[in-house]
């Protein structure tokens, strides 16, 4: 059991290297901003400090005391909590504020941060490593290369956004695995989080998404000689594109 856990961190040990060295480039950036514990700044600034961190400072304190996630008097006339949730902060990231007391929120907010930016890079070297058959160094350097885009770096603020972020190479992966392999799991569920997590950025996935398996599905088939087996993926993935989306109504509907 023991020799079969080290083979498997070993064979993924450049997945697990992706995912510390962002942690550790976000901590050296954190200690030349001096954001704490290396200074006295913080990471509030635009709309993370004015509306993110209060949206989420709310989730967990409706939580902890067991009120409504439906329905908040708390802003304006009264908002619908739950339509809130769903684009704000329906990350299951989101529930580890639980374990922070309200006077350390904008330090748990940094650790969401470095958190959801190490898993970027961890899961594009992931599936780098699956796309191109190959472990060596150059899965780590694709992997810190996408946590560290131009996206990630001028968007890191919009806390709600990294977990489509994160998820956006397990759907393309998935896309690969239905067309090449006949296996459709991946795609359902790392889609239909997707959708859960956030559901403004997942239209972009979507539409991103039919462009990928387009390429995809033509690269690897020509229409001459494999129309059956083209017309036969598109029709999947049709059918488990539109299962992803009723699977997500319950959260969608009352966004709706």
């Amino acid at each position: 059991m023991k020799n079969k856990i080290k083979n498997k961190l070993y064979s993924n040990r450049y997945i697990i290297a992706a995912f510390f060295c962002s942690a550790l480039i976000m901590s050296v950036i954190y200690a030349i901003k001096h954001i704490y514990p290396f200074g006295d700044q913080t990471l509030l600034k635009v709309d993370l400090y004015h509306q993110y961190a209060p949206y989420l400072e709310e989730l967990r304190s409706r939580i902890l005391n067991g009120r409504s996630l439906l329905y908040s008097w708390e802003g304006g006339l009264g908002k619908n909590f739950f339509a809130q949730m769903a684009y704000y902060t329906a990350s299951p990231l989101s529930f580890l504020m639980l374990l922070f007391p309200q006077t350390l929120l904008p330090e748990a907010l940094a650790l969401l941060i470095l958190l959801k930016t190490s898993l970027c890079s961890s899961v594009f070297a992931f599936y780098a490593k699956s796309h191109f058959r190959k472990s060596d160094c150059s899965i780590l350097l694709i992997g810190l290369l996408y946590g560290f885009c131009a996206f990630m770096t001028c968007f890191y603020w919009n806390v709600m956004w990294l977990d489509t972020v994160c998820l956006f190479p397990l759907v393309a992966l998935g896309v690969e695995k239905l067309i090449h392999e006949n296996r459709s799991a991946l795609y359902y569920f790392s889609l239909t989080l997707t959708m859960i997590v956030n559901f403004y950025l997942a239209v972009l996935v979507c539409i991103l998404i039919c462009g990928y398996f387009i390429v995809i599905l033509f690269t690897g088939f020509q229409w001459k000689s494999s129309k059956k087996i083209i017309v036969s993926k598109t029709v999947k993935f049709g059918f488990i594109s539109v299962l992803c989306a009723l699977s997500s109504m319950f959260i969608l509907c009352p966004v709706a």
